[in-house]
């Protein structure tokens, strides 16, 4: 940064950067870190529950937040007391927790070694299916319809959230021959304004493709953005983020109509393996393994801030728009972004 002035209201800052660029950001951005160990191990999922009620038969006073951890631990964050020590406590699951995603029916789905189950959240299983390898990343579709989970090293398979019945599943997640899956891999998929239709990122080396998920078939890449390693729809429903392994377009927004391009937001210096929408839609976070994660205003196309220097290998916001990381030091950290 060369310059920067701050507007005559106070409520702006620009500044005047090395690569030619005059960006503006908030006068007020700001960050609040607060962490929280678990259980010691890195954190390997963060998912915040859409409602302030639970499934185990209370109310929560604040947002929930959920993590597990390479342990296996599969833990509770009471947003409302994050700053609190025991914030946090332990859910009974007899099982390996790799990742949970909590549902609008305010269920958790918990992928594990043995393959996935819908629990309460006291833990309490209500259904389960096996699946034939380690069920790891999991995610929801059609707004918690379907739950969708990477099993082994090529499969991303669909089950139907409240009975657990399978509906589709699709392969070509292997990466060619000289191509990394452990740090650079693919997610879940993610939907689209089109009926039927989810984005496939498969992360470094393999084909991204839109699928119809009625018919399985691959209906066409995206070239604009090389290798996507994680997608989110936005709130509206207007734009897919992306996160990839591409130089200087390592998020990328994409017409999630259209499918076409819309822009680049090129700062980060290594591959993005997650992004997560604001509540509001107005804001960007993306966790990159360059270290860092970033916070962007979408509608101006710039980066708020650093919110983290650190590895970072999952987020989520929760309903008052906290940001939650899921740190590979055993913390899971809060950060408020004004």
């Amino acid at each position: 940064v060369w310059q920067s002035a701050v507007s005559p209201d106070g409520k702006l800052i620009a500044s005047g950067t090395f690569g030619a660029r005059v960006e503006v950001f908030d006068a007020d951005a700001s960050s609040t870190l607060v962490g929280i160990t678990l259980d010691g191990s890195p954190v390997t999922s963060v998912s915040a529950s859409v409602s302030a009620s639970v499934s185990g038969g209370s109310a929560a006073s604040g947002p929930r937040v959920y993590a597990t951890t390479a342990n296996g631990g599969l833990f509770a964050i009471d947003g409302a007391r994050a700053t609190h020590v025991d914030a946090a406590t332990r859910i009974d699951f007899a099982m390996h927790a790799n990742g949970v995603c909590a549902l609008p029916s305010g269920e958790l789905a918990v992928s594990h070694d043995s393959g996935v189950a819908w629990i309460a959240t006291d833990g309490r299983v209500l259904r389960s299916v096996t699946t034939a390898q380690p069920a790891t990343r999991i995610g929801s579709l059609e707004h918690g319809a379907l739950t969708d989970v990477r099993v082994g090293d090529d499969l991303l398979l669909a089950f139907d959230s409240a009975s657990g019945a399978p509906r589709w599943q699709v392969g070509g997640f292997t990466p060619r021959s000289g191509y990394r899956s452990n740090t650079l891999g693919g997610d879940v998929a993610c939907d689209s304004a089109q009926p039927g239709v989810v984005f496939l990122p498969r992360g470094s080396g393999c084909d991204q493709a839109w699928l119809d998920t009625a018919t399985s078939r691959e209906i066409g890449a995206l070239s604009q953005s090389e290798y996507a390693m994680s997608a989110e729809r936005s709130p509206d429903g207007t734009l897919i983020a992306l996160g990839s392994v591409a130089r200087a377009s390592e998020v990328t927004l994409v017409d999630a109509k259209t499918l076409e391009f819309v822009a680049s937001l090129p700062n980060h210096r290594g591959g993005v393996r997650c992004v997560r929408w604001s509540p509001d839609g107005n804001r960007l976070a993306s966790a990159s393994i360059d270290g860092t994660v970033r916070v962007w205003h979408v509608a101006r196309g710039v980066e708020i801030l650093i919110a983290w220097r650190g590895a970072c290998a999952h987020m989520a916001w929760d309903s008052e728009a906290t940001l939650w990381l899921g740190c590979e030091d055993g913390k899971i950290r809060a950060i408020q972004v004004r």
